[in-house]
């Protein structure tokens, strides 16, 4: 697995993300490209970031102690605040020298396809993948379909086939996971594991070329440079922070 450090030696100007709070926290992500493109003065030698990265060097907790820099920083990013290939790509705990980067074995509570009931608006489902894919129907009764599958890869499959997605679907989903994950870790036994995880940084690493919810160390994505967003790695580690 590569360090953060290796990962973006490839870029030449960088805007780290730290949670600084009050005005200067989205200040963070107004580039030039955004002042450019708004006819807005800016001052001479101020420099292009090509690259995002959410630190913890000042803290995770925003000015009213909430965890929101997350969803901060994916805001600045999808309203266009930025030029268009930047990314958000990691997380950086302070004083964490420990990596829980599989899913599997006895961290694999941590996965979408571990078995755990738990409710969500108003429904119960047996794993994570299954109530994120039923959030992809339309109404109620399509979704309970969906408490009934106990197999979150035929769960999975079953989302794959909606056919009444939501077009913002790309805009809403990171939000949703995030609220399926918060009611998952709310039940006392997988509180009490994701606590157990301490300040670890948590990776979903893979093989299957998952870039948005992982990292994929694949040889392919590894030539290619691309920096997985590790998405579900980065939702579990805002949730331990606000159990």
């Amino acid at each position: 697995m590569r360090t953060t450090e290796e990962a973006i030696k490839q870029f030449k100007h960088i805007c780290w993300y730290p949670s600084a709070g009050k005005d200067f926290r989205p200040l963070l992500f107004i580039s030039n490209w955004y002042y450019k493109k708004n006819n807005v003065p800016i001052d001479d030698g101020q420099e292009f970031p090509d690259l995002f990265i959410l630190t913890d060097h000042c803290g995770l907790f925003d000015s009213h102690g909430d965890t929101s820099c997350l969803g901060d920083a994916y805001y600045q990013l999808k309203e266009g605040f930025c030029e268009p290939n930047a990314q958000l790509v990691d997380i950086e705990y302070k004083n964490s020298s420990k990596v829980i980067d599989s899913f599997r074995g006895e961290n694999y509570f941590l996965s979408n396809f571990y078995h755990c009931d738990f409710e969500y608006e108003g429904l119960t489902y047996h794993t994570a993948e299954a109530a994120f894919q039923a959030q992809k129907c339309s109404s109620v009764e399509e979704k309970i379909k969906y408490t009934e599958v106990k197999n979150p890869v035929a769960a999975k499959r079953m989302g794959r086939k909606e056919p009444n997605l939501p077009e913002n679907w790309n805009d809403i989903s990171y939000d949703i996971m995030k609220k399926i994950l918060k009611a998952k870790f709310t039940v006392p036994e997988m509180k009490e594991k994701l606590h157990a995880t301490g300040n670890a940084k948590l990776v979903e690493e893979n093989k299957h070329h998952d870039n948005i919810w992982g990292k994929c160390y694949c040889e392919s994505c590894l030539n290619k440079h691309i920096l997985g967003l590790n998405r579900l790695g980065n939702i579990l580690m805002e949730v331990r922070e606000s159990l």
